[in-house]
């Protein structure tokens, strides 16, 4: 009888990655080869987390850490109610482990005992976060060359030295605090800023963007600012705005200098004017736009010529009016996602309206999103669409057969979170669903998903009750 082959440490290490986080433990109690195997590099530096508090955390008293302790790279570490050991033992876990990533959360008199004095000396860190309160007004001085990420959640007195970082994010959770950021020695190598600022004006940016000559990437979330302050970030490549308020003329001069952009997210951003002016701010360089509408504007289209995707999805009554107009302005889109949002629908004004897609020659994704589709007429178009996406929009069996016979190169169409209409006998998961009629046999190179969709019985449609895309009954 042969012997059954022993699988190298590294095949097995494959295998377990598909197994459940308890199955894994079970494993680990076979032997000690397997408690090594489960507990390998892999899963303690990616997944697992050491947590250190009042009421968690490994004894001071263990001579030697185990092997997952020694082997993990993410600490958390909850300076809250943390006694004289608990404090030694922070301290010993920060400077002994190859940490790579730490955690804090405290006020800044908790921290400061931790914090000030091990922070220069984890030679490993990367990123770190801290959650911190503000409670006895002390100033943190932190010093770290090697960390490149740092987020800073809550309030605080911070002094940094961190001379390699590459990306802060800073989440202002007391409305009543004034804006604070770290007075640092150097931002010039800092290329992703983050700063959530709960609609405080926030005339610090202008100096703080001077020092970041290298920035690439900018998030602003609930802050009113100023645009006149984004003239100095001529290198940006990506700009993300949720929230936001400013105002329109500086803005249009702030987009027109900065060369470099790609990206584009304006999402719910309002400008002071009220109402967005005829004229519309450009920019030859943007490739990507997500755009959502504030209520209190309206909307102009911006002039972007190189525009590949777009993703416009608005709550306004108007919203299905915009489909041809962007369809017009956008003829290189490779990529559109379109669609209503906070819980309405949308409908396109006639039958055909779908067909100006056929405006954009080098279309390959379309997602509509909460969209009714019953009364589109597909066989109009003459794309040669790679993907469809319907998200949370209504579709009937009719409509969806035309739909793949009008896009027979078709490798992936998703119904998911969608209401399906009868008659339903091409869906497969309908009762009433006919193999001769069914959407896979007719597509059958196409990945077709009904995720968490809902379909329309055939009581209802007797009955002569329709319902709405939540499942509810009409009148």
């Amino acid at each position: 009888m042969s012997e059954i082959p022993v699988l190298p440490p590294e095949v097995i290490s494959i295998i377990l990655d598909f197994l459940k986080f308890r199955e894994r433990l079970a494993l680990a109690t076979v032997s000690r080869q397997w408690h090594d195997l489960v507990f390998g590099p892999k899963l303690c530096q990616q997944q697992l987390v050491l947590r250190v508090s009042s009421t968690k955390g490994p004894s001071l008293g263990e001579s030697q850490p185990s092997l997952p302790v020694q082997r993990c790279r993410r600490v958390q570490v909850d300076c809250r109610g943390l006694d004289e050991e608990k404090v030694a033992l922070g301290k010993r876990l920060l400077l002994e482990s190859p940490v790579q990533h730490l955690a804090v959360i405290g006020s800044d008199l908790e921290m400061k005992c931790v914090l000030e004095e091990c922070l220069p000396l984890m030679g490993r860190l990367i990123s770190l976060e801290i959650e911190c309160k503000s409670e006895g007004g002390a100033t943190l001085s932190l010093a770290n060359g090697n960390l490149e990420s740092v987020t800073l959640s809550g309030s605080w007195k911070l002094d940094v030295d961190f001379a390699g970082l590459k990306s802060i994010s800073i989440h202002q959770r007391d409305e009543n605090r004034a804006i604070t950021l770290p007075n640092a020695g150097s931002f010039a190598a800092i290329n992703s800023f983050h700063f959530n600022g709960l609609y405080q004006c926030s005339r610090v940016f202008g100096q703080v963007f001077e020092k970041m000559i290298a920035l690439k990437k900018l998030q602003l979330e609930h802050a009113v600012f100023e645009s006149s302050q984004f003239n100095v970030l001529t290198s940006l490549t990506d700009l993300r705005l949720l929230d936001t308020t400013t105002k329109f003329a500086a803005w249009k001069i702030a987009i027109a200098g900065m060369k470099q952009l790609k990206t584009l997210h304006l999402i719910g951003c309002t400008f002071e004017e009220g109402t967005v002016p005829s004229t519309s701010f450009a920019s030859d360089s943007v490739t990507e736009f997500n755009f959502y509408p504030g209520e209190e504007n309206d909307v102009i289209l911006p002039d972007f010529p190189n525009l590949l995707n777009m993703s416009y999805i608005s709550n306004q009554e108007s919203t299905p009016q915009m489909f041809e107009p962007i369809c017009n302005k956008y003829q290189k889109l490779q990529r559109l996602s379109f669609g209503m949002s906070g819980g309405q629908f949308g409908k396109f004004l006639t039958e055909s309206c779908i067909a100006h897609i056929n405006k954009l020659p080098a279309l390959k994704i379309l997602q509509l999103v909460r969209m009714f589709l019953d009364n589109v007429n597909w066989s109009l178009c003459r794309n040669q669409l790679q993907k469809i996406r319907l998200v949370s929009s209504p579709i009937d069996g009719r409509a969806a057969q035309q739909l793949v016979a009008t896009f027979p190169e078709l490798r992936e169409l998703f119904l998911d979170y969608g209401y399906l209409r009868q008659p339903a006998e091409a869906f497969e998961i309908a009762e009433n669903f006919s193999e001769e009629q069914g959407l896979r046999r007719r597509l059958p190179r196409c990945r077709v998903s009904y995720y968490d969709c809902h379909v329309e019985s055939l009581y209802d449609t007797c009955s002569g009750r329709r319902r709405d895309a939540g499942g509810v009954p009409s009148s």
